[in-house]
């Protein structure tokens, strides 16, 4: 059991090494040495078993929690969702899911992605992927489900409004990639109007590119449309 707790802790003892001049090397390893006795007692006398990584995940969420609202540890698959929306692109379908009713429900089709080639519509119900029913599926793992490789096959059981049956659709994953600038339009003679979405590394292209084509169309003033946008890379 210690030969795990040390393994566990070899990243902290790395980074001891990197201690800046505000901490010396020796009161960074002292504070090392606290965390793997409390590591310790807890894997051997809390009432129920956990796991060494989820406990040193939790500590690391604490401590870096503790600096300001800004700073956050991710774990790997928190730091592959955060490169697919600072990215904008990944393997998959190209629809917006969500929980309705507790129903795994298409909320939109992305326009000129599978999907919307394949004619799923807002509001269709998922009530099964490649033949297991979503009734117990956590919307996490139905998008990992129907994420995947370009090239390679997901078939979707669909229950749509006004129909009878259920029917299944077959779709070729492909390479979807997210428009940060998801409207563009003229509102008056001289006003354009621009909806940015979130900011990846698409987004001064596609800011730049919307600005271009509504001064080409006379536009004197631009509304920047933030609304609802998380945020995303700055740089």
């Amino acid at each position: 059991m210690k030969k795990k707790l040390m393994i566990a802790l070899i990243p902290f003892l790395l980074l001891g090494a990197l201690i800046g001049r505000t901490e010396t090397r020796e009161s960074a390893i002292e504070c090392l040495r606290l965390f793997e006795t409390v590591l310790r007692i807890v894997k051997h006398y809390y009432v129920k078993d956990v796991a060494l990584k989820e406990l040193t995940e939790k500590a690391l969420e604490g401590m870096l929690s503790s600096l300001d609202p800004h700073s956050e540890f991710l774990t790997e698959k928190e730091m592959k969702e955060l490169e697919l929306h600072t990215t904008g692109e990944y393997g998959g379908l190209g629809i917006q899911i969500g929980m309705v009713g507790g129903v795994l429900t298409i909320i939109a089709p992305i326009e000129d992605t599978p999907a919307w080639r394949a004619g799923l519509m807002a509001g269709d119900r998922i009530i099964k992927i490649d033949g297991e029913s979503t009734e117990d599926m956590t919307l996490d793992d139905a998008v990992k489900r129907m994420r995947g490789k370009p090239g390679t096959q997901v078939t979707l059981t669909i229950s749509r409004e006004g129909l009878d049956e259920p029917f299944d659709v077959t779709i070729t994953r492909a390479r979807i990639v997210l428009h940060p600038v998801s409207y563009v339009t003229m509102l008056r003679n001289d006003i354009g109007y621009i909806k940015l979405s979130n900011f990846s590394e698409r987004a001064s292209r596609e800011v730049r590119k919307a600005i271009d084509s509504l001064l080409s169309q006379g536009a004197k003033r631009i509304i920047l449309d933030l609304r609802g946008n998380p945020g995303g890379l700055l740089s």
